[in-house]
């Protein structure tokens, strides 16, 4: 396993070369210098790494004399499963991962080593061939970007349990190599949790409230509004608790700078005598209707900008005729109804009614983007504005995240706040408009410039302009499609739903005849018989199943009405396969038999739950039509 010869290094590079050539040139081109270049020591006949002690000023070893044990008590600590997907900050010599590897047969790795000099003293010394060359091991080395390899493991993350682990020599030693990449991996885990969560627990109201909206799919999209604002500042307003230390600032402004104000926010405005241009919604929820409530009467000549997945009786109450509609994300609108827009804008990453303002204000060609009451974090341990309809209540339970504040220091946030602040963050990497947090309070959010609400206005908000104008241009000259073409896109989907149930049905009854049979050829008087009719049904199943599978498009496009069975079901295929080489044929068989059955049921279930939903929707647009 660890082993030195004159040519492991050659051994090494040519394995990179074939199973990771980013790696292989990052190698290559790589300058050390003589501080840089660990030592590495034999201790015992054992290779270990030397390095300075900070707190001592001695010298001391990474590795701990007992690989093994250390890692033990690790996955002990962590209660890691033996087929999880276990992210590693810190490879050095390779020993944990030898000793993990030994400890979880069946799990997948996700091996971080930004330390490039230990790692190129590490290939010289150590033959890593088997890490580099394991198909259930990602070696990443050197600086990345986190989001974006989360991004390529996002199926593998969703199939199995995920945990974090380094060494605490790693962090201790080398705290501004290994401490941000760890930091980072686990905000970033923690975003993704609480993603999965939000897809399991509030994936069937979307997609219910998707098709109750459908008869709302005529009026306007987002698109219509792009580039009317080109150049003139926009302020999307968040009800955060330091909204009401700035607010009256904006009073009177209405014709310098656009204002986009989130469902929560609206009635704080209006109640300090300020007109939003636009109210933004997205909540699926009945507290979306309470937010509002006070401004429906208000709203005739105020868009409204939302989500299909928005709550249905917000959109059916809001009385102003001009709304834009922001095409969904989800894989069910982009397949079966997006195409009914011939100019269609996708935007992605909305999970709070912020980045829905932003995205549109953005789209509108705003430049500078403001943020205000925009906190993302519990400022005077409150966690929205006075005189907001909504609060959260007492947050004293819920978890608490230190992050950077806007007025320096840091400030504490709780997991859904950090989840919005991640996604906002990664958002604004993306984008050029340049976004100003006008906030004065709660968390610092990276990509923005803080500067105090006043200074921007002066700055930027000093010419008029008649927005009501450009909306009202916006919203006439774009007719939404027709009542008949939202039907038939509903049909098609009822179609296709049908035909998988049939498939579904056929499979089931095959799978359970051959099971049947199987146990019946253990007659010796009929085992022949049995057995020929039992390789008929086995293969008329295989058939059923693998023609499913292959049917991505209406799998993704049922994900929101059956995300927590989903992941059950793709998590039990994955430990199958994971074990399937240490089982007997016969195991294999009926192991997956097993699971595809239920998959089956599964889906007829869901079918079901899903045609009654959308021929509900159907009937009450057929009849509004």
């Amino acid at each position: 396993m660890i082993s030195t010869t004159p040519d492991i290094f050659k051994k090494n590079m040519a394995a990179l070369s074939h199973h990771h050539p980013r790696i292989f040139n990052l190698i290559k081109s790589f300058q050390i210098g003589k501080e840089q270049l660990p030592e590495v020591v034999d201790i015992d006949n054992r290779l270990n790494i030397s390095i300075l002690d900070p707190h001592t000023g001695k010298n001391t070893l990474l590795h701990p004399q007992s690989p093994l044990d250390s890692i033990k008590g690790l996955v002990e600590k962590h209660q890691i499963e033996r087929d999880a997907l276990v992210f590693v900050v810190g490879l050095g010599l390779g020993y944990e991962i030898y000793s993990l590897q030994t400890l979880l047969p069946q799990a997948g790795f996700i091996i971080f080593e930004p330390h490039t000099a230990i790692f190129i003293q590490t290939l010289k010394q150590v033959d890593l061939t088997s890490i580099i060359k394991e198909p259930e091991i990602s070696l990443i080395v050197g600086p990345v970007s986190i989001a974006d390899i989360l991004q390529k493991k996002d199926d593998a993350m969703r199939a199995r349990p995920r945990h974090l682990l380094s060494l605490p020599a790693f962090l201790e030693y080398f705290p501004t190599i290994y401490g941000p990449v760890y930091d980072q991996l686990k905000k970033n885990l923690l975003h993704f949790k609480s993603r999965l969560a939000t897809a399991e627990k509030q994936g069937p109201l979307f997609f219910k409230n998707i098709f109750a909206n459908s008869p709302h799919f005529t009026g306007n999209t987002v698109s219509h509004l792009k580039k009317i604002f080109n150049n003139k500042p926009a302020v999307c307003v968040a009800s955060g608790p330091s909204l009401t230390k700035n607010i009256d600032l904006l009073q009177g402004r209405e014709d310098k700078l656009i204002i986009f104000a989130v469902d929560s926010a609206a009635k704080i405005l209006m109640d300090h005598d300020i007109t939003p241009h636009f109210i933004v919604t997205i909540d699926p929820i009945p507290a979306s209707s309470t937010k509002l409530k006070d401004v429906f009467s208000k709203s005739q000549h105020i868009p409204l900008v939302w989500i299909p997945e928005a709550y249905p009786e917000t959109i059916k109450n809001y009385k102003c005729p001009s709304t834009f509609i922001a095409p969904s994300s989800s894989d069910l609108f982009k397949s079966y109804i997006g195409d009914l827009w011939s100019d269609q804008i996708s935007f992605q990453g909305i999970i709070s009614v912020m980045h829905l303002a932003v995205q549109t204000a953005g789209l509108a060609g705003c430049t500078p983007i403001i943020f205000m009451g925009l906190d993302l974090a519990l400022t005077d341990n409150q966690d929205h504005a006075a005189g907001c309809p909504v609060s959260w209540g007492n947050m004293s339970n819920e978890a608490k995240i230190t992050v950077p504040a806007w007025q320096g220091g840091e400030i504490e946030t709780i997991p859904v706040l950090h989840s919005q602040l991640m996604e906002l963050e990664q958002m604004l990497s993306r984008i050029t408009t340049p976004c100003i947090d006008a906030t004065e309070g709660g968390a610092k959010i990276a990509g923005t410039e803080t500067i105090p609400l006043q200074a921007v206005l002066d700055k930027y908000c000093r010419g008029s302009h008649n927005f009501a104008y450009d909306i009202r241009v916006a919203g006439e000259t774009h007719p939404g499609p027709k009542p008949e073409k939202i039907s038939q896109a509903l049909k098609k989907l009822i179609s296709d739903i049908k035909e998988s149930k049939k498939l579904c049905q056929q499979g089931l009854r095959d799978g359970k005849e051959a099971k049947k049979l199987w146990k019946e050829a253990a007659n010796p008087l009929k085992k022949t018989k049995k057995i020929k009719k039992f390789k008929v049904k086995i293969i008329t199943y295989g058939k059923a199943i693998d023609t499913f599978i292959i049917n991505e498009i209406l799998i993704n496009a049922l994900y929101l009405l059956r995300a927590k069975e989903h992941h059950r079901l793709t998590y039990a295929r994955k430990k199958y396969f994971a074990g399937a080489d240490q089982k007997t044929p016969e195991q294999r068989i009926f192991e997956e038999l097993a699971i595809n059955l239920d998959y089956f049921s599964s889906w007829l279930k869901t079918a079901d739950e899903a045609l009654a939903i959308i021929k509900t929707a159907l009937h009450e647009l057929e009849q509004n039509t």
